[in-house]
């Protein structure tokens, strides 16, 4: 009896892939949606980006932190029609500051 109720519970999800997968991606996009605003309303320090429509590629963030990192310090930076190349010593930041431009960018959006 467990056998036939088994294939029989595979067969009913092969049949409802798409919207098993829909439903997935739907929760998905849900749980991301609550995981930002709690961690908004915990945190105090953060702006809402300023999306502006300009003939050029231009990205400037001021005073700029990661959010995970206590008494972090604060960074800045503007391109304009050019890309960067980060370099320094070992256990500088630079991974911990292209993170903090990746966060950023990806929380803003969410307002």
């Amino acid at each position: 009896m467990e056998t036939i109720l088994f294939y029989n519970a595979v067969d009913r999800i092969n049949d409802n892939r798409k919207a098993l997968k829909a439903l997935f991606d739907y929760l998905g996009t849900i749980d991301s949606c609550i995981s930002i605003a709690s961690f908004r309303s915990g945190e105090k320090q953060f702006c809402r980006p300023e999306f502006v429509s300009a003939p050029e590629n231009k990205v400037r963030i001021s005073e700029v932190r990661h959010p995970l990192v206590n008494n972090c310090v604060e960074n800045d930076i503007e391109l304009r029609n050019k890309s960067l190349i980060v370099t320094g010593s070992n256990m500088a930041g630079k991974t911990t500051f292209i993170k903090t431009i990746g966060i950023n960018a990806i929380l803003s959006q969410y307002h």
